[in-house]
């Protein structure tokens, strides 16, 4: 049977302690080696410690971080309740350390660059990765119809891998009858996952931007509701103004689960579990397996400036080439006593 964390209702993991029963044999001790310069395990330690990332100062965290610092605790503690490796766990950590501040004579602009763990509960990281989608749904949506889809399982019981999976393999039903075969050519559809209004139920949607023809709401929802088994609720509509349309999908790209989830400890622990190896973006028809190339700059022409703290604290002493930077990127700091923080948080 599971045990439960005291505090926060989490799972037990190997890392928290465990209690033995009283008269029970210890487990005997390890016995450590001790490492000495020139030996073999030595140099494998000192080179895996070449490669991991100093901690990042405190500019660096509430530059990258400060928008949600109350939930990057929850979501790590999460991590580490599902046996998270130690490698994401570090990168989860220092994600937004060795900040720095680069210009392009080229481009004539200046851009935040640091270490990033790109993990998919990261939501800084979230929001990067929904700016490089923006420009490749752009591109497909070109001189097309285009129309935004919502489909809605009906909640019930079922657990949060279950209905991810019947989810998925409903909407695969729905790409095969012969409404949606004759209505839509390609499009990419995007998970959504909220809690019930009392907490119980799960909620999964697909948020699908579609390319096609007209796609009746009507027929569309008795077409869901064969292919889902019950589920009937959905929404269409033309999507007249494209970059708007786009830019409402990759919300929900950088949105993933409702905030209601991050705040309930077995809830954000479930969320973890089971989206593990799971796809929240995935295109289908003939915009599955499209490789738009985004434009990218030479990254020859980028300067360094400085670190992020040097031009903090010299945009605090009203340097005008610190201030300057500053201007750029829209980006101000303030310092007190616990130390020079950032008053717009980053997303790199």
């Amino acid at each position: 049977m599971a045990t439960t964390h005291p505090e926060c209702g989490l799972f037990l993991t190997s890392l928290d302690p465990q209690q033995t029963k009283s008269g029970s044999r210890s487990q005997p001790r390890q016995r450590r080696t001790r490492l000495s310069p020139g030996g073999k395990d030595f140099e494998r330690r000192a080179e895996r410690e070449a490669y991991r990332l100093p901690p990042p100062t405190s500019t660096e965290i509430v530059f990258r971080h400060g928008g949600w610092l109350a939930d990057r605790g929850r979501v790590r503690r999460a991590l580490v309740a599902c046996g998270a490796r130690e490698g994401r766990l570090e990168r989860f950590d220092s994600c937004g350390t060795d900040c720095v501040i680069e210009y392009s004579a080229k481009l004539q602009k200046h851009r935040v660059r640091a270490s990033y763990c790109g993990d998919r509960f990261c939501v800084p990281c979230s929001v990067a990765r929904s700016a490089k989608i923006r420009p490749k749904l752009k591109k497909l949506c070109e001189g097309k119809r285009v129309r935004f889809v919502t489909l809605t399982r009906t909640g019930d019981d079922a657990s949060l891998v279950d209905a991810l999976n019947d989810v998925y393999r409903s909407f695969g039903k729905l790409r095969e009858c012969r409404l949606w075969r004759s209505s839509v050519t390609g499009g990419a559809a995007v998970v959504e996952i909220t809690r019930g209004k009392n907490l119980r139920h799960w909620h999964v949607h697909l948020h699908i931007l579609c390319v096609g023809s007209y796609l009746p709401q009507r027929e569309l929802s008795e077409a869901w509701r064969h292919a889902s088994g019950g589920s009937f609720i959905v929404h269409v509509r033309e999507v007249k103004d494209h970059a708007a349309g786009i830019d409402y999908t990759c919300k929900y790209v950088t949105k993933g689960f409702d905030r209601s989830v991050v705040l309930d400890p077995d809830a954000l622990l479930e969320c973890v579990v089971a989206l593990r190896g799971r796809r929240l973006l995935a295109a289908f028809g003939e915009w599955y397996g499209s490789n738009v190339e985004l434009e990218r700059d030479n990254p020859g022409d980028w300067r360094n400036i400085g670190r992020l703290d040097v031009v903090a604290t010299a945009s605090l002493r009203c340097e005008p080439w610190a201030v300057a930077v500053c201007k750029s990127l829209n980006i101000w700091f303030a310092a007190d006593a616990a130390g020079v923080h950032a008053l717009t948080p980053g997303t790199g």
